[in-house]
């Protein structure tokens, strides 16, 4: 079985291996040598499928394909399973041969794409990406790819003509404009903005494209020191997007509650060190845009350290964890199940109280497998997704010898940086105020409850100080990660890397101060998130 199926570590686990043996022995049964055994195979993969073992369904897949080879429509199930279970690198090869069965226009461009994205093989992606734009030079979403792509690799100003062409292709299009202005960097000439300004008041542009123009509107305005109006357009834009991501605050209670009495200081007292060994990550936690990104490009520019991106395993872990304690049940409540998947804070902790220390060791088993493909052979790698602070119990159990680095900066400095972005769904708190000082507020307490359970185990990293103070800071950081110094961390910026997130183009320049109190542009419209904050405004500092 799937690692990940394996740490579901539910009682009724029994009742699944009970059925997969059960298919086991009656395809074992049918198989006679024959044409017929193709179809046994089949039927099995659709059994085990059934009973939600998509490993079974897999193996079975693989062996009903090595009696029909050309059947595309197995062969392309089997690419969508192995996706489910994050084997990308089987799934590549999978693709690669219904490739060589198939006509090239038959296979997805997104499917193409993601797999590329999916392995970090962003050169692989541009060159696949070009080619197609040499038939289809006007296609809008083959230009959007081509320019983001660009930003990732650092070729900003390619970038900038793929998404200004894309804006030409699709006038009424909000996604070029803020494809331009989250590349950070960019300034709208005046004649772009009174173009933005005359398409806002189209009655036919969709919400999504008004509130992205509102987006490229309030960065537009922000460099032109027009502050209230930029804040005007934000607040539009934000507006939009509240009304279809709904802040889960009353789950989120419910979460932490849970983990607060799940993880316990006697609970890991009582467990001791488990886990699995053999894996060295280095977290970086904390809010979104409070340096992170700064962080991890420090650290990537350490020769023993691999830098990769923000990566999700953990959070899929322990909602596999959840799904599996309220769902594990032969009979389902599908209707519930589909509405649970939906809420990004799910309770687990309560569940690992019951854990042995082969069930540890599985869940970080889990993990170093899936993050194979996003590493490139040192000895420690950096995963910086900003929510994993809500797991740091779940990590501390299962990788033992993690790092965690918690990033903070000022409360005001998030607030208005990420009332600016427009964050893919999931970050519902980003588009209120009041919502971000609730989240900001919550995630201050479960920091100070890690460090009373776990004392030491988070190194706390101001981004004021760091920026301020780099070499000392960076020296500590080290320190704390048990690496020796190298000058290569002073000059992060020279790294060549590929980033995804907003600030790819902020670290690619030396450090800088200037971002310390940009917030203060904006004080006057920031009275209600001053209120908001209440302590948490001088309690970010406490650590």
């Amino acid at each position: 079985m799937d690692v990940l199926d394996q740490t579901s570590l539910v009682s009724d686990k029994t009742v699944k291996d009970s059925k997969r043996k059960h298919i086991d022995t009656l395809c074992e049964r049918d198989l006679d040598g024959t044409e017929k055994d193709s179809t046994t195979f089949m039927k099995a993969a659709k059994a085990c499928f059934s009973i939600e073992d998509l490993s079974g369904s897999v193996a079975y897949l693989q062996r009903y394909l090595t009696l029909n080879e050309t059947d595309t429509t197995a062969r392309a199930r089997l690419i969508f399973l192995l996706k489910k279970l994050e084997n990308f690198k089987e799934a590549s090869t999978q693709l690669t041969i219904m490739q060589e069965l198939t006509s090239i226009k038959n296979i997805s461009d997104n499917q193409r794409l993601e797999d590329f994205t999916n392995h970090d093989k962003y050169d692989e992606a541009l060159d696949f990406l070009e080619k197609k734009l040499e038939k289809f030079p006007n296609h809008f979403r083959l230009l959007i790819r081509h320019g983001d792509i660009l930003k990732t690799l650092g070729r900003v100003e390619e970038a900038e003509i793929s998404f200004k062409q894309a804006s030409i292709v699709k006038p009424l299009a909000g996604m070029p404009y803020w494809s331009l202005a989250n590349l950070k960097s960019y300034r709208f000439s005046e004649k772009e903005i009174a173009l933005m300004q005359s398409t806002l008041i189209k009655s036919e542009l969709t919400d999504n494209d008004r509130a992205l123009f509102n987006y490229a509107l309030g960065k537009a305005l922000e460099d032109n020191q027009q502050y209230s109006e930029s804040f005007k357009h934000y607040t539009h834009a934000n507006k939009i997007k509240a009304k279809t991501e709904p802040y889960y605050k009353e789950g989120l209670e419910l979460f932490y509650q849970a983990t607060k009495a799940g993880f316990t200081k006697d609970y890991f007292v009582e467990k001791g060190r488990t886990g699995f060994e053999g894996c060295a990550p280095i977290f970086i936690v904390g809010l979104p845009r409070s340096g992170s990104t700064l962080t991890e490009q420090i650290l990537a520019s350490h020769s023993q350290v691999d830098g990769t991106r923000e990566l999700g395993y953990i959070f899929k872990l322990a909602r596999n964890l959840y799904m599996n304690k309220k769902f594990g049940k032969d009979t389902r409540d599908i209707k519930q199940l589909k509405i649970d998947s939906k809420i990004p804070f799910l309770p687990y902790a309560d569940l690992m109280a019951n854990f042995n220390t082969l069930e540890y060791e599985m869940g970080g088993r889990y993990y170093d497998e899936k993050t194979m493909a996003h590493r490139q052979g040192a000895p420690f790698f950096t995963d910086k997704l900003p929510n994993n602070f809500m797991h740091i119990g779940l990590i501390h159990q299962i990788l033992p010898n993690a790092k965690i680095i918690d990033v903070r900066r000022n409360p005001m400095s998030v607030g208005l940086s990420v009332f600016r972005q427009s964050f893919p769904k999931g970050l519902s708190f980003s588009n209120d105020l009041n919502n971000f000082a609730d989240f900001y507020q919550r995630y201050l307490d479960i920091m100070k409850h890690w460090d009373e359970v776990l004392p030491g185990k988070v190194h706390h990293l101001s981004y004021e100080t760091l920026v301020q103070n780099p070499e000392q800071e960076i020296r500590q950081l080290l320190d704390y990660c048990e690496l020796p110094f190298e000058e290569g961390c002073l000059n992060f910026h020279e790294t060549k890397r590929s980033i995804k997130t907003p600030s790819a183009e902020q670290v690619k320049q030396p450090m800088y101060t200037d971002s310390i109190e940009q917030w203060k542009n904006y004080e006057s419209e920031l009275g209600e998130l001053k209120v908001a904050l209440g302590d948490a405004v001088i309690d970010y500092k406490r650590v």
